[in-house]
């Protein structure tokens, strides 16, 4: 189990953590529409995984967290009503990587993200796959959007959470201080345990009790 899925089942979440068989497997839009039909099997079956109330809530840090804000287009854009919540964690949302934070990031990790959009996109630029580019923002789930001031995706995460707010979507945005350890969500290594984890698991504890329904006792 990944350190945020670990982070999210501290902060009482019930977590389906889908494996690709690594990053070369996530294509768009055949990783992408996989993941949709997860969700929606997963809207089918919450009493047997979590329980019939139990929110559904769509979650991911950096590629991840640009999977779960497309994914959450798509279930508004066909009136599912079936998801509750996104959490994106120092999501990757935009192919342009035209940011103040990215173009500070060091050479290799820019490369990286580059490589990413590469072989994610493949040339077909499509909100789903690049939700910076959507320019609808109403109706969407909820949202909590996590970053950190010395995250090299942080600019593209504050400016997604003010286009949800200006839509009228409800948003927890929380930008934690430098030396949080922010830079292991964005795979830099680390022997100590990151300090990040308190504050998001915190941070998630308030966006699940504010989503569930009250009669769901919360951890």
């Amino acid at each position: 189990m990944s350190s945020v899925a670990a982070t999210l089942v501290s902060a009482g979440a019930t977590v389906v953590e889908p494996d690709f068989g690594g990053s070369e497997g996530i294509v768009f839009p055949q990783a992408f529409e996989q993941m949709f039909d997860l969700m929606c099997w997963l809207n089918s079956h919450r009493a047997r995984v979590a329980g019939r109330k139990s929110p559904l809530i769509m979650a991911g840090e950096e590629t991840g967290g640009g999977l779960a804000a497309g994914l959450a287009l798509k279930a508004r854009d066909q009136n599912s009503g079936m998801l509750d919540g996104q959490i994106l964690i120092s999501p990757l949302l935009d192919p342009s990587m035209a940011t103040a934070s990215f173009r500070g990031a060091e050479a290799l990790q820019r490369d990286h993200w580059s490589e990413w959009w590469f072989r994610y996109l493949g040339g077909r630029y499509h909100p789903y796959g690049a939700p910076s580019l959507c320019s609808r923002m109403a109706r969407l789930a909820p949202a909590a959007v996590l970053t950190a001031q010395d995250d090299p995706l942080r600019d593209e995460g504050v400016e997604y959470a003010r286009r949800l707010e200006t839509a009228g979507v409800a948003v927890h945005q929380h930008v934690f201080p430098a030396g949080t350890g922010w830079a292991t969500i964005c795979g830099a290594q680390s022997c100590e345990r990151p300090a990040w984890q308190t504050s998001v698991r915190d941070a998630l504890g308030n966006f699940f009790n504010e989503i569930a329904p009250r009669s769901i006792p919360r951890p």
